[in-house]
């Protein structure tokens, strides 16, 4: 399972291939070029399904066919042998902004794409979103259990916990 592409689709294939993995979906945090470039290459090779929130196919560089796109619910559950993936709307950064909560033998961590960065937030776009973002913040992601690790999408991992004690905006 990929969580965003990135803009280098040539290194993440070729890490794919070396390691002898097989690529079984794509998980979107939102919609901008930094988070979803590439995704066409990718899929060419690998042909798989995609969740991304409903509010970001707008912003996508470009368009996978509709038989790849899965709309996430929230809290929708996708099973993948031991791991569990949980999908949490995080409207803010962008209207259709998601978080993939992965669970494995009681160990969690979450990718927040740009929903939480160590000790802020990335900005909301459109600024109206704010309000939501916030809410994001403080009613879905702090709240997650203290010991879950956060991977923002840019900069240092954190942790709930951390955060809850660090970030202004929490």
């Amino acid at each position: 399972l990929m969580i965003d592409t990135g803009y280098n689709a040539k290194q993440m294939l070729a890490n794919i291939s070396q390691r002898e993995l097989t690529l079984i979906g794509v998980c979107l945090t939102h919609g901008h070029t930094d988070h979803a470039g590439g995704l066409e290459e990718i899929l060419a090779q690998w042909p798989v399904p995609v969740y991304l929130g409903n509010g970001d196919f707008d912003l996508l560089p470009w368009r996978p066919p509709d038989a790849s796109i899965k709309i996430p619910a929230d809290h929708q559950m996708i099973a993948l042998g031991e791991l569990t993936v949980e999908c949490l709307a995080t409207p803010g950064h962008t209207p259709g902004g998601f978080c993939y909560l992965l669970s494995l033998k009681g160990q969690a961590l979450c990718f927040v794409g740009d929903t939480l960065f160590s000790g802020s937030v990335g900005r909301s776009n459109p600024f109206s979103l704010y309000p939501q973002h916030l809410q994001s913040v403080r009613h879905t992601l702090v709240h997650l259990p203290k010991d879950t690790a956060l991977f923002p999408g840019h900069g240092p991992s954190t942790t709930v916990i951390e955060e809850q004690a660090h970030n202004p905006f929490a």
